[in-house]
This record gives structure tokens, C-alpha cells and sequence, in this order.
């Protein structure tokens, strides 16, 4: 008996689906970058809201005891130069903030352009596999006809 015949793009299937297998790795990889991404906005967004929160009850305490008139020159200078200092603070983690939430758009964006490689890649491997369908089912008829015509060369020899 003949051996059946080989799907003549196997090896491009095979390539296709490597290909599918490494888009879901970088999809997984760029999920994972954007999850840090977000977690490092998440966190630089309670760090910008804690030291303004921080400041402005500082500032609201600094307020209360100067109209009771507990401060002194040298308390108002302090205060002063701790302004200064806060809104330092506060601008560096605005920055931070900024850095952090681009770098998220950033992720975000990578991960869009990793699915859609993912996406591109699965249509390649699904052209491919339709096709072995259609060769399987051609091949299958092919063996059918075959048989059913020896079948009836064989019944017409008997005849």
C-alpha cells in the first residue's frame, strides 16, 4: 500500500504556528510591562496626593496658629522656606507622575501593536491551516474515487 501523501505546506504551517506561539509570548511580556507600568502611575499618583494632602494640612495648621497668634518672625521665615522645600516636592512628584503615566501610554501602546502582530500572525496560520482542510478533503475524495473505481473495475471483472 502507498504511503499517504504529505501536506505540501507542512513546514510553512509549522513556521506559522511558531509564530503564533511567539506573538502570545509577546503579547504575555507587554501585558506584564504595562501591569508594572500602571502599577508605577498608581503609585506615583498616591505619592503626589499624600504630599499635597501632607502639605496642605501643614499649611492649615501654619494658618490656624498664626491667627491665634502663636508664631513668631523666626516661625513665619521657617514656614517660609518649608513652602519653598513643599512645592518642590510636590512639582518633583508631579513630574514623577507625568513620567510615570507616559511610560504607561507607552506600555499601553506596545501592547496594542504586540495584539495586533498576535492578531495578524493567528490569520497567517489560519490561512494555512483552511487550506490543509480543503487539501485533507481533496485528498479524502481522491481516495474515495479511487477506491469506488476499483471497486467497480473489480465487480465489472467478475461480471
Amino acid at each position: 500500500m502507498t504511503r499517504p501523501p504529505k501536506y505540501p505546506l507542512e513546514a510553512l504551517g509549522e513556521v506559522r504556528a511558531r509564530r503564533v506561539d511567539a506573538g502570545a509570548e509577546e503579547v504575555a511580556r507587554a501585558i506584564g510591562a504595562r501591569e508594572a507600568a500602571e502599577l508605577q502611575r498608581a503609585r506615583a499618583e498616591a505619592a503626589r496626593t499624600r504630599v499635597e494632602a501632607e502639605g496642605e494640612r501643614v499649611r492649615r495648621t501654619e494658618k490656624e496658629s498664626l491667627a491665634r497668634g502663636e508664631l513668631t518672625a523666626a516661625d513665619l521665615a521657617r514656614g517660609a522656606a518649608w513652602e519653598v522645600a513643599a512645592r518642590e516636592e510636590a512639582a518633583r512628584h508631579r513630574e514623577q507622575l507625568e513620567r510615570a503615566a507616559s511610560a504607561a501610554q507607552a506600555a499601553y501602546e506596545t501592547e496594542a501593536r504586540a495584539k495586533e502582530d498576535l492578531a495578524a500572525r493567528k490569520s497567517e496560520a489560519d490561512v494555512v491551516e483552511k487550506d490543509r482542510a480543503k487539501w485533507k478533503a481533496r485528498e479524502t475524495k481522491r481516495v474515495l474515487d479511487r477506491e469506488e473505481e476499483s471497486a467497480e473495475e473489480a465487480w465489472r471483472r467478475k461480471a
